[in-house]
């Protein structure tokens, strides 16, 4: 017998960590999630966070708010940083953890210049009718446009004519004309109001 009867609970309880049933994961990063167990663990853990959160009754559209977060955070994620970085501020958030955000989506709006090294070294960030639309410029050049969306101090920005061509910043703050932006690396990039 030895170690038979082992093996299946284990194999069975790996494949269980995720919230969702691994052997229907039909999207590239639903197979991520399951082929990597600490994704699959933080999978779980979300799947508990939602549950107790929709029985707290704390959070109003919680249901719209989580089918957002799947489609614009982490379905956009293209590896397993992003993922874990995206779960555990999804996971807090869902617990009641997480800071209210300190930058408005109306702070954000104008053009900007970088100090030392950033990229983009300048962008517009503008909000015409029904589309936000995002420019920068490289050496005083056009270098991208695309569009971009604003969530819980999530800004990501897609490329206009091929949307999974993006950026994923967090905004850090906008205090004394500067705005302060993290990637998903940890990098930290400060920008000044530019005029315009």
């Amino acid at each position: 017998m030895g170690w038979s009867w082992w093996l299946p609970a284990l194999v069975a309880g790996h494949a269980s960590a995720a919230g969702f049933d691994c052997a229907r994961a039909g999207t590239r990063v639903e197979r991520m999630i399951c082929a990597q167990p600490a994704l699959s663990a933080l999978d779980g853990e979300l799947a508990k966070a939602y549950e107790a959160a929709r029985r707290s009754g704390r959070h109003p559209g919680l249901l719209a708010q989580q089918r957002a977060w799947l489609a614009d955070v982490r379905d956009r994620c293209t590896d397993a940083a992003c993922l874990r970085a995206a779960y555990t501020t999804r996971i807090a958030a869902l617990r009641g953890g997480e800071r209210p955000c300190e930058v408005s989506e109306a702070q954000l709006i104008g053009a900007w210049r970088g100090i030392d090294g950033t990229d983009p070294e300048e962008f517009e960030l503008s909000h015409e009718r029904t589309k936000r639309v995002f420019t920068s410029w490289r050496n005083h050049r056009l270098d991208m446009m695309g569009v971009w969306t604003y969530q819980g101090c999530r800004l990501h920005i897609a490329h206009i004519s091929q949307p999974a061509l993006g950026y994923d910043f967090h905004a850090v703050s906008r205090k004394d004309g500067k705005l302060t932006l993290r990637d998903g690396g940890g990098a930290t990039y400060v920008y000044t109001a530019a005029k315009p």
